[in-house]
């Protein structure tokens, strides 16, 4: 899962401080004991950007008319 932090904290597991604004990827159970922390709410889920590409604009088949 993909979160951002909310709150600066220490992380044990990897050994970093994790300043507000932070994203970074988790498990499903160290996303949740980050969310229900004794120190209030750290994190918050991210939702997934997605991986299409834009669609690209249709292009003109007309010729131009130039004039002169």
């Amino acid at each position: 899962m993909h979160v951002r932090t909310i709150k600066e904290f220490y992380d044990r597991e990897t050994g970093i401080v994790r300043h507000v604004g932070d994203e970074f990827e988790a498990g499903d159970a160290r996303v949740a004991s980050l969310v229900s922390s004794l120190y209030g709410r750290l994190v918050e889920l991210v939702a997934d950007k997605p991986t299409t590409r834009p669609k690209q604009a249709a292009r003109s088949t007309r010729k131009k008319v130039i004039d002169g």
